[in-house]
């Protein structure tokens, strides 16, 4: 996860840790906030409604009383408003009303059930004493009334049970025993709304229940309290308020939130815009482009991050810039002779599978000098250094021709696009100017000539066969003699075997080796098998590859024979369940056609399992001639999962800077470098060098068949992670 992720993840959480607590605390204050204002509100209300009605209080059905409570019930604000008595009463009248009528007096009046006890009611009994002092009318209107009794009734009672009583009806001297049920109850008037949540939903309720308390004030009758007054808060405007507060306590946290959102990630981009070239440029020093960061951030840790990778992209650069040029200076002194500075044996081998490559016809001079070591040993090293010196200037002045030097007297010319007369001319001006030096040395017999033409279907060692024949016939014929002789061919004519290689490509008749094991240097595994194709003509000869894949791309076969090659390798991996990889020689007629890279793109996609097991090769100096177009083949290839490798890797060919641009898996050492490297120091640091930097730009590096042991083993210590023996 990148560190603007993270960033954004931390404070995203802490905002939301911040947000719901806040938003806890603002909901429990606010709630505990209505919950009080309700109840205190009910209070007062409680209070004002009890001085309003107590001068009505004497009588509790007062009409009035009704009208001030219905009056504040109807504004709305409170649930309940609800008058009680302060104790349970009852008369004689209420007994009677229950019983047989009226005109009856009621004596030994009695409690049945054991709800409670009866007693007179004290304030009456106290009130008619008075009466009965003052006058005769007025004792007489007190005897008429009916008498109070007063409940008080047990735990156990609930307001609106019923309590059975027994009682004496007296009437006319006669008096009957009864018995009734009188239902009791404290409440006078009562009225009530209901509680509406129109606006607020269920499940607001339901998570977030508000206590609402019922609140009271006491009414007294005198110095007696005759009455009590209940108030219940309406819950619904409470949970409105509550609704309303926090729906715009969200709407204020959902903009505050997008806003600092907003915010932050302005800050973040342009706090992290120099991790983001800090990254770019890390990304380049892998890919092997080594640049500095020139505007540093103002940020303290990363302007010194920055300095430092500024510091180690400048050191890596400057260590490669040096193994560079080390690997220049090194690889030109092994590709030259170092007497006569010219190329050597393994430059003239390359150099000739160019020429069939690019289908060019020559000649080959094969020229050794005569008795060199005789003249040495009687000469001074000094004198025979400088007659090979002066054999090489004569050889480098053949006009349109490139001289090598193989070993000791041997040298060697390659000449191309001239014809035999042309090729004859040459040999007589080099006869003459050996003749020039023989004098001047005391010594007539300098060299003698052989030579061979080539063509596109030639190899090397038919042709250096050939040479060596005709240098054996020159010396023959006499000193400083030259012969040629045209290399043999096999009687088949152009159309002979273009229609051979046709019948070859289209019915698969080729077999399918797997040579030179590469492996890997710590555990001695098979990393890397070359597939290779063995072809036989009808009489069972084997027909060099060379020849055969020059014919074929004369006759356009090349890219159906890749073709038949990549199916021949896919089908052995599959059956032999391979789990090494196999690397398959292309052409590069084949890379640059469009209809084979789409072919193979399909073919790699349909085979996605054994896709990594795939490695496709070209020869670092056809790579060099095409750069561009290997380059493309390169991403599409690597893109599907398959891998690429540079084979026969010579500086010469590809400068090892620009392996970065082609970015191949792998890169495979050209023969010669590591032959013998266990004692040439030159080859030595061409190799640690090439494997350094090879490292730095993350490819591996192969060497192909390292035959001898101390060869093998030092390589092996230098770090390579593979090689065949």
């Amino acid at each position: 996860m990148s560190l603007s992720k993270q960033l954004y993840l931390m404070i995203t959480l802490i905002f939301l840790v911040l947000f719901i607590g806040n938003t806890i605390i603002s909901i429990k204050n606010t709630k505990e906030y209505l919950q009080m204002e309700s109840t205190t509100k009910a209070s007062d209300t409680a209070t004002a409604i009890g001085m309003m009605i107590k001068p009505y209080i004497k009588d509790k059905n007062d009409p009035e009383i009704r009208s001030i409570i219905n009056a504040i019930s109807d504004s709305g604000f409170y649930e309940e408003i609800r008058l009680e008595n302060a104790f349970y009463s009852f008369t004689d009248k209420d007994i009677i009303e229950h019983g047989i009528g009226q005109n009856y007096r009621i004596s030994n009046l009695n409690l049945k059930d054991g709800n409670g006890a009866l007693v007179m009611n004290s304030d009456k009994s106290i009130e008619s004493e008075l009466m009965l002092l003052e006058s005769d009318s007025e004792a007489s209107k007190l005897n008429n009334e009916p008498k109070s009794y007063l409940f008080n009734p047990s735990v156990n009672f609930q307001d609106g049970d019923s309590i059975t009583i027994t009682y004496n009806l007296e009437h006319n001297g006669t008096s009957v025993f009864k018995e009734v049920k009188i239902k009791l109850s404290k409440v006078l008037f009562q009225s009530s709304r209901d509680t509406k949540f129109s606006n607020v939903p269920q499940w607001f309720i339901d998570i977030l229940p508000l206590h609402l308390s019922t609140q009271s004030s006491e009414i007294s009758d005198g110095w007696k309290t005759a009455a009590v007054i209940f108030v219940s808060p309406n819950g619904g405007i409470a949970y409105s308020k509550l609704y309303e507060q926090i729906k715009l306590l969200l709407i204020y946290t959902i903009i505050a939130f997008i806003v600092v959102m907003l915010s932050l990630t302005f800050f973040i981009k342009l706090i992290l815009k120099p991790l983001k070239t800090i990254e770019n440029l890390a990304n380049k020093i892998s890919n092997g482009y080594f640049e500095q960061i020139d505007n540093l951030p103002w940020t303290t840790e990363l302007q010194t991050v920055s300095i430092a990778i500024n510091g180690m992209s400048l050191k890596i650069k400057n260590m490669i810039t040096k193994l560079t040029k080390d690997v220049e200076s090194v690889s030109k002194k092994l590709e030259l002779d170092g007497l006569t500075n010219l190329p050597i044996k393994h430059t003239f081998d390359v150099n000739l599978k160019e020429s069939f490559v690019s289908k060019q016809s020559g000649h080959i001079f094969f020229i050794k000098i005569s008795n060199l070591k005789d003249y040495a040993v009687v000469n001074s090293s000094l004198e025979t250094d400088t007659l090979l010196v002066d054999f090489a200037n004569i050889l480098s002045n053949v006009k349109d021709s490139k001289a090598y030097r193989f070993y000791g007297a041997e040298f060697a010319l390659i000449i191309l696009n001239k014809t035999n007369d042309e090729i004859i001319n040459i040999s007589k001006n080099l006869k003459s100017r050996f003749e020039l030096l023989g004098n001047r040395i005391g010594n007539l017999d300098i060299a003698n000539i052989g030579i061979s033409s080539f063509d596109s279907r030639s190899n090397i060692t038919n042709v250096i066969s050939v040479c060596n024949e005709a240098y054996e016939m020159a010396k023959q014929i006499g000193p400083n003699e030259a012969y040629l002789k045209e290399a043999q061919d096999d009687g088949r004519n152009k159309t002979q075997w273009g229609d051979l290689i046709c019948d070859i490509v289209d019915n698969f008749k080729f077999d399918m080796n797997y040579i030179g094991d590469i492996k890997d240097i710590k555990n001695n595994a098979i990393i890397l098998q070359e597939a290779f194709a063995s072809i036989y003509d009808d009489n069972n000869k084997e027909i060099p590859i060379g020849t055969f894949v020059s014919i074929a791309e004369e006759r356009n076969k090349i890219v159906d024979f890749d073709k038949a090659v990549i199916l021949k390798v896919i089908t052995y991996i599959l059956d032999n369940n391979i789990r090494h990889k196999i690397s398959i020689n292309l052409s590069f007629d084949s890379i640059q056609d469009i209809s084979f890279v789409n072919w193979l793109t399909s073919t790699i996609n349909h085979k996605s399992s054994i896709a990594d097991k795939l490695v496709f090769s070209l020869t670092a100096y056809s790579i060099a001639k095409y750069t561009e177009n290997f380059n493309n083949f390169v991403k599409i290839v690597q893109k599907n999962g398959s891998e690429i490798m540079i084979k026969r890797f010579e500086t010469k060919f590809i400068a090892i800077e620009n392996l970065k641009d082609i970015n191949p898996n792998c890169i495979r050492l050209a023969r010669d470098y590591t032959t013998d490297i266990n004692c040439e120091t030159h080859k030595q640091m061409l190799v640690d060098s090439i494997i350094q930097i090879s490292k730095l730009y993350n490819i591996k590096v192969y060497a192909e068949s390292v035959n001898n042991e101390l060869d093998y083993n030092f390589v092996s210590n230098l770090g390579i992670d593979g090689a065949s023996k």
